[in-house]
């Protein structure tokens, strides 16, 4: 594979918003001989998975602790008026 290729995929996967697809010389290090492209992709459509998964989990304890802080000042705020 050549560069020029090697961009192209980074070019796609950026605007797929697909990030996990720049690492796939590493699943395909990980690969045995005999693994064909279907199992490539599920390997690189797994770890998009996960990561995403991760992401969303991150993101949904981030705003549950926006709302309970936003309670408790909209609670002590009309507590003391």
């Amino acid at each position: 594979m050549n560069s020029v290729q090697k961009e192209m995929i980074k070019l796609y996967a950026k605007q797929l918003r697909l990030p996990t697809f720049n690492n796939y010389e590493k699943v395909i290090r990980q690969l045995s001989a005999d693994d064909g492209y279907a199992q490539f992709l599920i390997e690189l459509m797994k770890q998009e998975l996960a990561e995403r998964s991760a992401a969303g989990q991150k993101r949904r304890i981030k705003v549950k602790r926006g709302k309970r802080t936003a309670w408790r000042r909209s609670f002590f705020n009309n507590l003391f008026r």
